[in-house]
């Protein structure tokens, strides 16, 4: 992997200011590699965490 593949544009108000109230309502950006395809998911939605 090289620094460069880490560069993506993200507009600033994107980025969250506050943490949600309730931390499994946090969101997540998940990266397809194999579809080159990117979607969000919540973090309820990995194993472990609810």
């Amino acid at each position: 992997m090289r620094l460069a593949d880490l560069e993506y544009a993200l507009p600033p108000e994107l980025v969250a200011q506050e943490p949600p109230a309730e931390r499994t309502h946090a969101r997540l950006l998940v990266l397809d590699r194999q579809m080159q395809a990117s979607r969000t998911s919540r973090t309820c939605s990995v194993p472990m965490t609810c």
